[in-house]
């Protein structure tokens, strides 16, 4: 499974976007987003993170109740995506609306008075389309469409394939009470784990699968890390090991940790050579659930010099965490990595190398926000995307380029003189800067 395209309408600062995923020779589809501060490339990420946590079917944090555009209602977000099942190639869309709703008082409220800023986000509107080649012929049907007041979702010519048979009165009441249900919790309906359960009792068909398909992407193959994600090695999905603090692990999850690491390992020597990451056991312990685990420190190994792995530099710990996810994305077609500020405290000469080397033999997916410019000078230009100071035009990419082009001279070229339909960057007056900063200066005498 591949994410081939994104349309955002009312997300944070976002009026209007879209971006495309445009796949290499090679396999893999690399996208680094560019723009100035506050336009619109963390929300990026987010929205990512936001469908991982809708494909879980998990509840959404309530802190994406703030995300919907103050000039919106609601958020309306599409995902196009590439699907390989049975050696045939599907074209899916899967979309839904973020909405919100005022918290309720209850026992976990502190006062009333919290109520009054106060919200839960919604999931709702979801929408799976496919489209396929039969015998020479486009052809396009809807999956599955919670968008109805009158029916619990549509169309009722594939209720009997997803449910499994026939639909009675009690089924459906029960998925009436499942869909209010997964509204108040915030969380997705379809990939809830109770509809999934119905599906998965119904005989195989293409509503099975392309529904399971988006399940065990969000579960298994989409990695979100954030600017704060940068403390921990990610072993999977929902498991992660400090790299600033002591964690505890059960049997199987060090199991896991030493594999982890013996992989990573083989990658940072050539990165940065001599380096290793160690384990240090610090005892037994007995977890609530009664099952036995060991506390484990990590240690940074460079020769005879043996610290624990919270002293190494930022650029380093910067590496180490986003690295065994860069191994998966390079190794497996269906994984996404999405970074955000893949360059702080990054050497840039290795991060354009690292970048190069997985646009040009990687096969998975890597969606990074960037402000160093080397990768602008090393990547394929369709790698690269700019963020705009139009609201509404939130994402372009480079026009009337041609292969003798610098991106990076063509960038700051265009910052400067213009050139695309919406500014890239919001001007700026050094004279009046530099006023600001000598009246905030005599301002404090």
């Amino acid at each position: 499974m591949r994410i081939t395209g994104i349309e955002i309408n009312g997300f944070k600062n976002i009026i209007h976007g879209t971006l495309d995923f445009i796949t290499s020779a090679s396999g893999s589809s690399i996208l680094g987003l560019y723009g100035q501060n506050g336009s619109g490339k963390t929300a990026l990420i987010d929205i990512l993170e936001l469908l991982k946590y809708v494909l879980r079917g998990v509840s959404v944090p309530e802190r994406f109740a703030e995300y919907i555009n103050v000039q919106s209602t609601e958020c309306l977000l599409s995902f196009l995506c590439n699907l390989e099942i049975d050696n045939k190639v599907y074209e899916a869309r899967y979309s839904f609306c973020l909405s919100r709703k005022r918290k309720t008082p209850n026992s976990n409220t502190a006062d009333s008075k919290s109520l009054d800023t106060a919200y839960l986000p919604v999931i709702s509107k979801e929408k799976v389309k496919l489209s396929f080649t039969e015998n020479e012929r486009r052809k396009s049907i809807t999956i599955i469409n919670t968008d109805s007041q009158s029916d619990v979702f549509l169309p009722s010519s594939r209720k009997e394939e997803i449910l499994g048979n026939k639909p009675n009165k009690k089924l459906i009441s029960d998925l009436v009470y499942l869909k209010r249900k997964t509204a108040e919790e915030s969380r997705s309906f379809i990939f809830s784990p109770e509809f999934m359960d119905i599906v998965r009792k119904a005989q195989s068909g293409i509503s099975k699968c392309i529904l399971e398909r988006f399940v065990q992407f969000g579960n298994k193959e989409l990695f979100i890390i954030n600017k704060n994600d940068f403390d921990s090695i990610s072993l999977s999905s929902d498991l992660s090991v400090s790299i600033d603090d002591s964690s505890t692990l059960t049997a199987e999850s060090l199991m896991r940790l030493e594999e982890t690491l013996s992989s990573m390992n083989i990658v940072l020597k050539a990165l940065i050579p001599g380096l290793e990451i160690k384990i240090h056991l610090l005892g037994k312990e007995i977890n609530r659930n009664g099952e036995q685990t060991e506390r484990i420190y990590l240690l940074s190994s460079n020769g005879a010099t043996v610290i624990p792995l919270k002293y190494e530099s930022d650029g380093i710990k910067k590496i180490i965490s986003v690295l065994q996810l860069l191994i998966l994305m390079f190794n497996e077609k269906s994984v996404t990595v999405a970074i955000d500020e893949l360059d702080s405290g990054v050497f840039e000469y290795l991060l354009g190398e690292i970048l190069k080397i997985l646009s040009e033999q990687g096969k998975g997916q890597l969606i990074f926000t960037s402000h160093n410019l080397r990768p602008l000078e090393l990547l394929d230009k369709s790698a690269i995307a700019f963020t705009t100071v139009n609201p509404a035009n939130r994402y372009i990419r480079m026009k009337y380029l041609n292969v003798y082009n610098n991106l990076r001279d063509t960038y700051y070229r265009t910052i400067l003189v213009g050139c695309e339909k919406d500014d890239l960057y919001e001007y700026t007056d050094n004279a009046k800067i530099a006023m600001a900063f000598r009246m905030a200066g005599n301002s404090n005498e």
